[in-house]
C-alpha cells in the first residue's frame, strides 16, 4: 500500500488480533471479519510495530428490484446483503490507514474491537510545508484565499511561482499539497491533504513499508 486515508487512534492497545462474528438479520446471514495477516512491519521508533490486514462487514440495505413481466417492466423495493472491504495497516496506539475514502467504516470495526475511538486525521499542511522549503510544488489546494478567488486546486511546475496564482495561494490556507522532492536518496512525488488522505506517486516501487515510514516521518506530528 502506497496511498490511503489516515486516522489517528484515541487509546491503546499492544496489537490487533484477527476477529470474526456472525449474525443474523432480516434472513440474511451477516459476517463481520477482521483478518490481520502474519508477521508485522517494523518501525524504526522504539517498540512500535505495523500489522496489515483486511476487514470485512455486512449489512442489509434496502435495493431497488428490476423484472420484466409480459413486456413491461416492473420496479419494486426489496433487501439484499451487502458487503464491503478494505485493507488497513495499522499500528497499534497510533495510527491507522485504509485503501480509500469509502473505506472509513473500518476504523469503527476495529475501533469496537479494541476499544478504541479512531477518526480521520487532520494535517496542518502550512506547518508541514515549512518543513520543506526545497521542495516543488506540483499541486496546491487552497481555501480562505484572497480576492476574487476564494478556493480551488491549482496544477503545475511550481504553482507558487505563478505571476497570477501566486500571491494568491501564498496568502491562503493549504487544503492539499503534491510536492516532488528527495525522501531518503529517493526522488519522490507525492501528495497530502489536511482531511489525512495520503498517495505516493513516484517511485513506483514504493513498498507499505516505507509507506508506514514515510507518515511517520513526514506527516505525524503536524497532525492537528
Amino acid at each position: 500500500m502506497k496511498a490511503g486515508v489516515i486516522a489517528t487512534i484515541e487509546g491503546d492497545f499492544d496489537r490487533l488480533d484477527s476477529y470474526h462474528e456472525s449474525t443474523t438479520d432480516r434472513g440474511f446471514d451477516l459476517t463481520t471479519c477482521v483478518d490481520v495477516r502474519r508477521g508485522h512491519i517494523d518501525l524504526p521508533t522504539g517498540d512500535l510495530i505495523a500489522q496489515s490486514g483486511r476487514v470485512l462487514t455486512q449489512s442489509v440495505e434496502r435495493v431497488s428490484e428490476v423484472d420484466v413481466e409480459d413486456g413491461e417492466i416492473i420496479t419494486s423495493d426489496g433487501h439484499d446483503r451487502i458487503s464491503q472491504w478494505t485493507q488497513f495497516i495499522v499500528v497499534p496506539g497510533e495510527f491507522m490507514i485504509v485503501e480509500g475514502g469509502d473505506d472509513t467504516f473500518a476504523f469503527d470495526v476495529v475501533g469496537d474491537l479494541t476499544q478504541t475511538h479512531i477518526e480521520r486525521a487532520n494535517f496542518d499542511l502550512d506547518e508541514y510545508a515549512e518543513t520543506r522549503p526545497e521542495a516543488e510544488p506540483w499541486k496546491y489546494g487552497f481555501y480562505n484565499g484572497a480576492g476574487n478567488a476564494e478556493s480551488g486546486t491549482v496544477y503545475g511546475t511550481n504553482v507558487v511561482e505563478d505571476p497570477e496564482m501566486g500571491d494568491v495561494l501564498s496568502q491562503s490556507n493549504k487544503s492539499q499539497l503534491g510536492l516532488e522532492l528527495m525522501y531518503e536518496s529517493m526522488e519522490m512525488k507525492m501528495e497530502v491533504t489536511n482531511s489525512g488522505y495520503s498517495r505516493v506517486l513516484r517511485p513506483t516501487n514504493f513498498s507499505t513499508e516505507n509507506f508506514v515510514h514515510f507518515i511517520l516521518n513526514e506527516f505525524w506530528e503536524h497532525r492537528e
